[in-house]
């Protein structure tokens, strides 16, 4: 009996070890991928960086430090391309808040129709009611599109039912 305790103990630690060893690679990798975000020279690495991310970590928990990145792209990065995928990755957390936070502040900033047409679309999957005022602002902006004031003005009236 003692020595299959010992046999056991050997097992976990060997176990344990291995599970470390492959949490230090994932973490290892995402810190790749997201510096990766902020040193990429051309519009479509930042892509390539963000689908990749995508796959790697979609069936894990919102990571912060991917967040965060994503955040960044959505505030900072001209390229629209970029920041519809990083739109489409973030509605894979509906029920975060801070991504909820997030959405909505670039949907009140973003001046790109495509982008600000996107927006549009996951805030009226979200059917947040806290997008109210970003919409009236995009309806209201004489620089607006009229497709982007028409679906504005489309889930302004949905949210106000």
């Amino acid at each position: 009996l003692h020595y299959m305790s010992i046999a056991a103990s050997i097992v976990l630690l060997v176990s344990l070890g291995y599970w470390y060893q492959q949490e230090q690679q994932r973490i290892e990798m995402r810190d790749q991928l997201v510096a990766s975000l902020d040193e990429s020279d051309t519009n479509s690495s930042r892509l390539e960086a963000i689908y990749e991310i995508e796959d790697q970590f979609a069936d894990e928990e919102e990571d912060e430090k991917i967040l965060h990145a994503f955040f960044k792209i959505l505030k900072a990065d001209s390229d629209a391309n970029s920041k519809i995928a990083v739109i489409d990755a973030l509605l894979k957390f509906p029920d975060n808040k801070m991504v909820r936070n997030e959405l909505i502040d670039a949907l009140g900033n973003e001046t790109e129709p495509l982008v600000q047409l996107k927006l549009i679309k996951s805030v009226a999957v979200l059917r947040e009611q806290r997008a109210k005022a970003p919409l009236k602002k995009i309806i209201e902006d004489e620089e607006s599109l009229p497709l982007v004031k028409g679906n504005a003005s489309d889930l302004l009236a949905m949210l106000n039912q």
